[in-house]
């Protein structure tokens, strides 16, 4: 089945950056300035050198997964799945964030905040053919792995426990979303030995259009 192309819309992304790139922007001033005040260059030297080489500008361009490539990416393939509709880019932050705590979702402006302290938020919300159930999706894509990449995946696993509960909601059903070369072997498993509540589901984008397929024999 179709999966997003991560690598190509992030090529795309800094084709972008390379294109639009000011050097009299004042954020990219400011990286001039502390790059050489951490080299001991000279700013105008600098400044010179990287309107002539594309090498050197490239360290001084917009970074694409700061700007939320991966997320962007997977949401256009998600809402455009056969069937999907309803969709929804829930916030990252705020009040209407939404997260779902032993099995039930919350909002987080109408829950105390001990409740959602400690939980994760819900990335998108879909509905799907003619099944009855309310999806969530937990996203992530991660790289290589390292000890900023750990921390993505004790996120992950940190959502799951928090959304767990002895109690299954038939109203929902929640789909954890791994992405990227660092979900494999020992990191995956490690974070699957979480996911024990029927209506949770841990999987690559590559296999959710199948699993929508599939979903009645999935919850037999």
């Amino acid at each position: 089945m179709s999966e997003p192309n991560y690598k190509k819309e992030y090529l795309n992304l800094i084709n972008e950056n390379f294109n639009s790139f000011n050097i009299n922007d004042e954020d990219t001033k400011l990286k001039i300035k502390n790059f050489c005040g951490k080299f001991g260059f000279d700013e105008d030297k600098v400044t010179k050198q990287i309107s002539n080489d594309k090498i050197l500008r490239a360290w001084f361009i917009k970074d694409p997964s700061k700007q939320n490539v991966y997320r962007k990416t997977f949401e256009s393939f998600l809402k455009n799945i056969p069937n999907v509709f309803e969709f929804k880019k829930l916030p990252a932050s705020g009040e209407n964030s939404i997260f779902i705590i032993n099995q039930e979702v919350r909002i987080k402006k109408d829950a105390e905040k001990s409740i959602t302290s400690q939980g994760r938020t819900m990335d998108f919300y879909f509905k799907y053919g003619s099944i009855d159930v309310d999806f969530y999706v937990f996203h992530k894509y991660t790289g290589e792995s390292g000890g900023a990449q750990d921390i993505q995946k004790n996120n992950v696993i940190s959502a799951i426990n928090r959304a767990s509960s002895a109690y299954i909601n038939k109203k929902i059903y929640v789909l954890f979303v791994c992405d990227g070369e660092y979900y494999s072997g020992n990191s995956w498993s490690e974070i699957e030995v979480h996911v024990k509540d029927k209506n949770f589901r841990l999987l690559k984008s590559s296999e959710i259009e199948d699993f929508l397929l599939n979903f009645g024999e999935v919850i037999k």
